[in-house]
Parts: structure tokens; sequence; C-alpha cells
């Protein structure tokens, strides 16, 4: 048997308590929760809490291992404010680097391929732009780098709805 310390190959998971790791033959799904008795401060109002009002489980996708999809289920905490004069009853922690507010992904998924890792894509991204879609809803794209081609772009788009 191989001992692994965990939070060192997967730093992410460093707040949490790993309960169980199955490296099934798709997914490698990781059962964790978050710890208690810490602390939290309330998004609305900034006071801390560590009154615990129930528990329910996250299913969070996260960066892949060894080419398999990981699939995190993190028991997560919502707690009380306990501060009488904030707006909000109950929210819910989230776990820095696993969750973010209403997030099926970790932060990791969600950066462009090659952003903040020194690798090649990131360096020439533009910012992306809205650009009309059917139905009249906008969708977000990548800037071309000539005005010409974002033309044809949405041209070609908007004709027909191709």
């Amino acid at each position: 048997m191989c001992d692994i310390d965990l939070a060192a190959l997967l730093p992410q998971l460093a707040a949490v308590r790993v309960d169980a790791v199955e490296p099934g033959t798709g997914v490698v799904r990781i059962t964790a929760r978050s710890r208690e008795g810490v602390a939290v401060a309330c998004p609305a109002c900034g006071w801390s809490s560590a009154w615990v009002h129930s528990r329910y489980v996250r299913h969070v996708a996260d960066e892949a291992v060894g080419g398999r999809p990981v699939l995190i289920d993190l028991s997560v905490r919502r707690l009380y404010c306990e501060n009488p004069a904030c707006p909000k009853t109950t929210f819910v922690e989230q776990v820095t680097g696993l969750t973010a507010r209403y997030q099926r992904r970790t932060p990791a998924l969600h950066r462009p391929a090659g952003c903040g890792r020194g690798g090649p894509g990131g360096e020439n991204r533009r910012p992306a732009a809205a650009v009309p879609a059917p139905g009249g809803q906008l969708q977000h794209a990548a800037t071309p780098a000539d005005g010409a081609a974002a033309a044809r772009a949405v041209g070609a788009h908007s004709a027909g709805g191709r």
C-alpha cells in the first residue's frame, strides 16, 4: 500500500476533509466535507459565524487526474448569520479553490486554456465581446484581431440563423 499525501497531490483539497477517493474506470470520485468549527464570513455583512443550520452535498467537477475527469461530492454547511441587522438569515460557505456561488465546476475549470499557467494561448487573448444571437440574446465570444472578421462573424451568424 502506498501512503500519499493527498493535499500535496491535489492542493485544492487542503481546506477540506477527504473521506474517500474512488478511482473508477471512467471518473475519479472524491467524497469530502468542509471542516467543522471553522467560522465563515457572511457574504452580505461580513460577520463571522460557525453556527450551523444544516449541511448538503454539492457535486463539483474538477481538473482531470491521469486523463480521467474528477467529480467531488462535497458536503458544505449552511450557516446562520449572527448579525441581527443582516438581510441574510442563512448563507452557504464557499471553499477557496473548490467552490463559487452557483457553480458546478471548480475555479480551475473556469480558466481559459493557457491563462495564468504560463502556457500559450493566454498571452494574446483579447477581452470577450457581446455578440447578438438569434432571439435577441447576447452571446460572448472572443474579439477577433480585425474588425472585418468580426463583421463577417456577426453577419454570418445573424443571416438565417446558420
